[in-house]
């Protein structure tokens, strides 16, 4: 049951951007949880110190605020036990309480270290999340988890501040892990998050861009909005490259790339920009599944563009045949093959969808609505709208608008 539990509470703390790390006795090795940055910054560095700090002084029952020499955040605590497994000290970090980022130069100065080294912890800075209310979350689920336990935040009693010794020697100017390590770590995350998205999966995007929060980029002005109005402006550019990938013809994607362009700019706060954001997402593999031609062959991938575009034209097995030249027979067997149904059928169905639309959000008549999407006979088109939705056009649209 321990081991649900942990799940669970990294779970919710992944979801911020934010790490969790174990420590455990001292058989186990220490892991390195401010992702190497002290490994990097000194010469052969020894986490041993701040784990011994950690089992020394964090008792039962107790969540340590904790507060280190480069002004990062940890919460600690211990692992209420649950077996024969020994102790497991929580660490949960490195994070900001607020969004402005430290003055790395103040730090690096504080911490003797060499100039060239601001860069380095500009860069774990850029690469670091704030999360202001992740204390109130992990106390209310450590509390939800473990109702007997009578939880305290303590601000004292454990230290992740080193002495300056002459052994803590800034490493050569010359290596550069953590900087490489974090880039690569960023281009992962964000080919996952494109090739879901190229996969209409919204639940995967979101779930690489809450990971991709914790590698905000260098800011590049003086306005928090306007930066996260450019940091949207870079996202855009980058989904319509991954729907694009998709087989999403370059019109669809122009029509929504340009809408969400024109909501970026015309954002007037960070609500505005949170709201986009889910947007992004949404509608993006939204296209990716209503208008992605990946895998189809050329052929049938022209003949489902010209579809798209040309509903109310004649739209037969014979008339597409004509216009890319080949067999008629050889196009039915192809079009059945590929998406297993009529040529007819798709038409209908693609015709019918669209004009789902125009029922639920104009008033035109049902007979204008029919020659809108290709229809002549709005009987037949009745017809065929029934078969495939199970209703007529009138009760879809009494449906749609609320009226019995």
């Amino acid at each position: 049951m321990d081991i649900d539990k942990l799940e669970l509470l990294r779970n919710v703390i992944d979801a911020y951007g934010v790490k969790l790390w174990i420590l455990q006795d001292e058989t186990e090795q220490t892991p390195e949880f401010d992702e190497g940055l002290r490994k990097q910054l000194y010469q052969n560095y020894d986490y041993s110190f701040l784990a011994e700090q950690i089992r020394k002084n964090c008792h039962p029952d107790n969540v340590y605020r904790v507060y280190d020499n480069f002004a990062l955040h940890y919460l600690i605590f211990l692992m209420p036990p649950s077996g024969p497994e020994g102790r497991k000290y929580i660490i949960i970090g490195a994070y900001f309480m607020e969004q402005e980022k430290p003055d790395a130069v103040r730090i690096a100065d504080e911490a003797k270290l060499e100039l060239y080294q601001v860069q380095t912890l500009k860069e774990y800075y850029y690469g670091t999340t704030s999360a202001a209310n992740i204390e109130h979350v992990v106390c209310s689920l450590l509390r939800m988890l473990y109702p007997e336990i009578n939880w305290k935040i303590e601000k004292t009693g454990i230290s992740l501040r080193e002495p300056q010794t002459d052994g803590m020697r800034p490493r050569p100017q010359a290596e550069d892990e953590l900087s490489m390590r974090m880039i690569e770590e960023r281009y992962k995350c964000e080919n996952e998050m494109l090739n879901a998205l190229a996969q209409g999966d919204a639940d995967k995007v979101e779930e690489k861009m809450s990971r991709l929060v914790k590698f905000r980029l260098e800011t590049r002005s003086d306005s928090s909005l306007r930066d996260a109005k450019n940091n949207l402006v870079i996202m855009n550019v980058l989904f319509r490259k991954a729907v694009e990938n998709a087989g999403v013809h370059p019109y669809y994607i122009d029509k929504l790339s340009s809408s969400l362009g024109k909501r970026i700019e015309a954002a007037r706060n960070m609500i505005d920009i949170v709201s986009i954001n889910r947007e992004f997402v949404r509608r993006y593999c939204l296209l990716v599944r209503n208008y992605a031609l990946q895998g189809y062959s050329p052929v049938i991938t022209k003949c489902l563009n010209y579809i798209d575009f040309n509903l109310t034209e004649e739209l037969t097995l014979n008339s597409l045949a004509e216009r890319f030249s080949v067999n008629a027979s050889a196009l039915s067997k192809k079009f059945r093959s590929e998406l297993g149904m009529t040529l007819t059928d798709y038409v209908n169905k693609k015709r019918v969808d669209s004009s789902m639309l125009l029922l639920a959000t104009t008033k035109l008549p049902v007979g204008e609505v029919a020659a809108q999407v290709g229809y002549l006979n709005e009987n037949y088109y009745s017809r065929i709208f029934k078969k495939i939705r199970g209703i007529s056009p009138r009760e879809y649209r009494e449906i749609m608008t609320g009226k019995e």
